[in-house]
């Protein structure tokens, strides 16, 4: 087009109508900027989504599937993600406040739910303790500080424990801001009073000087030891190019660690690695403590009857008894001058195993009645289950059952039969589950009733009428409306609903009256009236 100006006018003196840009496609026009649109129910879709971390991509399948299609989206991936920002500023500096909230909400749904905040002088938050109502049970614990979370790169301290079949249990969390020796005081007196005042039996940890220190001030009772797996990791990242220049090596370090069964026989041991390898100078190797023996520190009943490991092991602990047991077969023994004592080894030495030929020894008391068993492997020290070796010298001994005391309590059957406290339910999920089977329900409605005027029309009108009803319905469950005012009168006369129950007893009732050949009393007093 073009114009000119004449005495003060615009004139048009060409205009040329074919245009001479490519047209956009005639599907997508609701992408127009003035087009665009996000209704309330899709940004609570994504608050919901945005809250479980699911990303930006798979949002979008989700609300296409909604809509009926991507080009049924009125909106881009760009758009949600967009607003996903915008909900995660406003959580960002509301996060704590969240937490609480959450916290708070759990402790009202389940009494028994334990939390506690630590703050500093300017009442920031600094530490975050929390306990499940299902982890009030009492084993050796293990308390680990390694995990880092992305987002705020605070360590993540969770309380690991065993149950009674075994299985690893997670009795308590903690994110904590350093880990100083008052932090983890600080955590580990929460954790005791989370627990009802009792300190762990056993507790495993990493080697941190600030945690052993803060370990003896809290739990004076608790036996501490260092988890192996975090020692062995600590010494392979630390010598990396050691190992990978001495080919062998890692077996050996593997071998004399887990493996030898005395500090003798360690010590030797490591000192010959140590020379074979030319690994004098290397000053992480020679530093490194002897860590095999760390008990497992179980209770054990000293006064309950004796009874056969089929009735008394639970089944996870049974299986792994009965393995101990079938490699009795694989074993020799010699009884050795010293009485009481045996040396036991395999019949053959399996040349694919990797450690060294070994004998293990017995040591027997059975005298005035008593019945004191152990072995050089200390497998019931650390596992609460006795070795093939002891096993085996039972079975040579025609020993008929189990002494009683080598039957951690805690692995019998009875545990299943122990009265727990009843913890509340966590309706949280239950609320999750209705919300996802009503948002499908109503999107199944919204998309047929989006395909008409009328139809879009008739469905507000019910959705306004079924919100009223709602809001009766659970007023009245809350017994926030005048009791004399009856559920069925409250949602108005728009629909009668019968009393099927009502009539139904009714009916009941009379067929009972007929069989007996008589009437009901209000229907007597109904005649007489009549009657008169």
């Amino acid at each position: 087009m073009l114009v000119k100006e004449e005495n003060g006018r615009w004139k048009i003196i060409r205009l040329e109508l074919d245009h001479n840009h490519p047209l956009y496609p005639g599907n997508r026009e609701q992408l127009f900027s003035g087009h665009k649109y996000m209704t309330e129910m899709e940004k609570a879709i994504i608050r919901t989504l945005n809250a479980n971390n699911i990303a930006t991509r798979q949002m979008i399948s989700i609300l296409s599937y909604l809509r009926g299609g991507v080009t049924a989206l009125p909106y881009k991936k760009k758009d949600v993600a967009n607003f996903r920002t915008k909900l995660n500023r406003v959580i960002s500096g509301s996060d704590m406040k969240q937490a609480l909230n959450y916290f708070i909400e759990k402790k009202n749904k389940d009494p028994s739910f334990f939390y506690k905040f630590d703050v500093d002088e300017h009442l920031r938050v600094k530490n975050i303790f929390w306990r499940d109502a299902e982890s009030l049970k009492y084993y050796a614990v293990s308390f680990d500080t390694t995990y880092m979370t992305n987002k705020y790169n605070l360590p993540f301290a969770p309380f690991v424990g065993v149950t009674g079949h075994g299985h690893t249990c997670l009795f308590g969390c903690a994110f904590i801001c350093d880990e100083t020796i008052d932090t983890f005081k600080w955590v580990f007196e929460s954790f005791s009073e989370a627990m009802g005042g009792k300190h762990p039996t056993t507790i495993i940890t990493d080697q941190d000087a600030a945690m052993k220190a803060a370990i003896e001030q809290t739990f004076s009772n608790t036996k501490h030891r260092n988890c192996l797996f975090h020692i062995k990791t600590k010494c392979y990242n630390k010598n990396l190019k050691c190992f990978a220049s001495n080919e062998g090596l890692p077996e050996e370090f593997e071998d004399v660690v887990g493996n030898s069964l005395t500090i003798e026989e360690f010590e030797t041991l490591w000192t010959q690695m140590i020379a074979d390898y030319k690994l004098e100078n290397n000053k992480y190797f020679n530093k490194m403590a002897y860590i095999q023996h760390h008990k497992f520190f179980n209770r054990i009943s000293e006064n309950s009857r004796c009874i056969n490991a089929m009735d008394m092991y639970n089944r996870n602990i049974l299986s792994k008894f009965m393995k101990e047991l079938r490699a009795t077969t694989r074993l020799s023994y010699k009884e050795l001058e010293q009485q009481g004592q045996y040396e036991v080894w395999e019949k053959h030495n399996q040349i694919h195993k990797r450690h060294r030929f070994r004998k293990y020894i017995v040591i027997t008391d059975l005298t005035n009645g008593r019945e004191d068993y152990s072995c050089i492997c200390g497998k019931f020290n650390k596992d609460g289950i006795l070795c093939s070796h002891i096993l085996k010298i039972l079975v040579e001994i025609e020993a008929s059952k189990i002494p009683d005391k080598y039957i951690i309590e805690r692995w019998r059957k009875k545990e299943r039969k122990i009265q727990l406290k009843k913890v509340a339910s966590n309706t949280g999920t239950d609320d999750i589950l209705r919300f996802n089977i009503l948002s499908r329900k109503a999107a199944e409605l919204t998309s047929k009733g989006a395909t008409k005027e009328e139809a879009m029309e008739y469905l507000l009108e019910e959705f306004s009428r079924i919100g009223k009803n709602l809001d009766i319905m659970l007023a009245t469950r809350n017994k926030e409306i005048p009791q004399e005012t009856s559920t069925a009168d409250a949602l108005g006369p728009t629909r009668e609903r019968p009393s099927f129950h009502k009539e139904k007893r009714e009916t009941r009732e009379a067929k009972k009256m007929e069989s007996k050949g008589g009437t009901r009393k209000g229907e007597s007093k109904k005649t007489t009236a009549e009657e008169d």
